[in-house]
């Protein structure tokens, strides 16, 4: 019982009266480290008897990072000092074909890309020639796809 009284008279005892404290300012050459050590800076140089810091270290995952880092600048700068391409030069004169009578756009694109669909060919000569409809007249010069 005596404990446990003197434990509640210390938990209800009043604040003491000066609870704040005034702290002096810091000397001109002084650099403030921690809340309780002031260092004061010397102008003298440091002896080389002195310990140096020691070098900043890496974590394996810093380490991973900082590689991934630099192999991204590498290869960025590979990628800008690497010579432009060129697109393939064309392999001649484009393909063309008179109209004849009795030819359609259907025919014509059915005998120029055999394999392929005659709709999807049609579409392309339609595009290479700016023809706005499926019509063809006799005589007439049309582009065809390259095969």
């Amino acid at each position: 019982m005596a404990l446990a009284s003197a434990n509640t008279d210390r938990r209800h005892s009043p604040r003491p009266e000066r609870h704040l404290w005034l702290v002096p300012p810091l000397p001109e050459n002084a650099v403030e480290t921690s809340v309780d050590r002031v260092i004061e800076r010397s102008t003298e140089p440091v002896p080389a008897s002195l310990p140096r810091r020691r070098p900043v270290r890496l974590t394996r995952r810093g380490r991973v990072v900082v590689g991934a880092l630099l192999l991204l600048a590498v290869l960025g700068i590979l990628a800008l000092l690497a010579p432009p391409t060129q697109a393939a030069l064309p392999t001649g004169p484009p393909r063309t074909v008179t109209v004849h009578p009795g030819d359609t756009l259907f025919s014509i694109a059915s005998r120029a890309v055999p394999g392929a669909s005659p709709y999807a060919v049609m579409a392309t000569i339609q595009q290479l020639n700016h023809m706005s409809d499926t019509t063809v007249f006799v005589g007439e010069q049309l582009l065809l796809p390259a095969s």
